[in-house]
């Protein structure tokens, strides 16, 4: 029984890794969120996550409802799993699909981080219920992230992150506007940068809040490059503890 279980989580891993590497190429090519998951569904292995995105392409070609219906299809390929990258993905690919927004540095880093973040990327895909408080934050730290990046390509730092706002994740929603507050009082140092989230202690986190930092006064900074660097650095201690 626990063999089939792993194999069963090993296939769920490998699927969605499948989907995410698909739709990111699909959506740097198209922009939109329909051609994407046309292009996607186009000889993916049959399962439960193709009915999936085929359940949600169809509620975007036939809806007539009011609101996001890009966003609420792709809740639903997302249903019952639990991976940060996935929905930062999906969260910006929406709001570039409004705006038409070029995002494509964005969709660079996610593509470089996914294939560099195998191996960990296979214990963020869990069901929701195994997930811990601290977990729960980080995963939110990265969806906020991903519309800090996505602002970051026309403001500031500064504006970016007050632009962030509205699109933040509820559970840090408060944090958010904290930081924003702080950064109205004291805009050139790095307290405020390095308190947010404090409660909740990650390396990471730290690192690129003290990355956004050291570029507030910055234009055209290369988020790309540096974000990767930060976001993969504990896989490489963890490869060199290991030799």
């Amino acid at each position: 029984m626990r063999k089939k279980r792993l194999w069963g989580r090993c296939r769920t891993y490998a699927l969605y890794d499948i989907y995410m590497e698909r739709f990111l190429y699909s959506f740097y090519r198209t922009g939109k969120i329909v051609d994407t998951l046309e292009a996607v569904i186009n000889d993916f292995p049959s399962g439960g996550l193709k009915k999936k995105i085929e359940k949600a392409l169809q509620k975007i070609l036939t809806s007539n409802e009011v609101g996001n219906v890009e966003e609420e299809a792709l809740f639903m390929i997302e249903e019952g799993i639990e991976n940060p990258l996935l929905f930062a993905m999906h969260r910006v690919c929406v709001k570039a699909d409004d705006s038409g927004k070029d995002i494509r540095p964005y969709l660079r880093l996610l593509m470089r981080l996914r294939f560099c973040l195998k191996g960990k990327a296979k214990k963020m895909f869990r069901r929701k219920k195994n997930i811990s408080i601290e977990e729960e934050f980080q995963n939110q730290f990265y969806i906020w992230l991903a519309f800090v990046l996505y602002y970051l390509q026309e403001e500031s730092v500064y504006m970016a992150i007050y632009r962030s706002y509205d699109d933040a994740p509820e559970l840090i929603r408060q944090d958010v506007k904290d930081m924003i507050l702080a950064l109205k009082e004291h805009p050139d140092e790095i307290g405020p940068y390095d308190d947010f989230l404090r409660d909740y202690p990650s390396k990471t986190i730290r690192s690129v809040m003290l990355y956004l930092y050291s570029v507030s006064n910055e234009t055209n900074a290369d988020f790309e490059t540096a974000l990767y660097e930060i976001l993969t650095e504990e896989v490489r201690r963890k490869g060199r503890r290991n030799i």
